[in-house]
């Protein structure tokens, strides 16, 4: 996001929290972004509830052979998993 008008300021939208919480788990951001996803998550429960399901699921799918297609048997387990963790 470097380079872009909305660095300038702290209060960011859903849309930036998002992409904001995609690049965290796959790169390193930056200190600022960081401290803007936080300040957003503080007021917004949609973008905490969609961080915490990206974390889940991403831990899911780091224990599952993703070569493989998951059966219809595999992915209700998987999303059994999901829904016990967010509980």
């Amino acid at each position: 996001m470097a380079g872009t008008s909305s660095n300038n300021k702290l209060m960011i939208s859903c849309k930036e929290a998002t992409l904001i919480t995609i690049k965290k788990a796959e790169i390193n951001v930056s200190f600022y972004d960081k401290l803007r996803l936080f300040i957003h998550l503080i007021i917004c429960k949609y973008c905490r509830l969609f961080e915490k399901q990206n974390k889940i699921i991403d831990k899911l799918l780091k224990n599952w052979q993703t070569s493989k297609k998951l059966s219809e048997s595999d992915k209700n387990k998987l999303q059994q998993e999901i829904e016990k963790k967010l509980k």
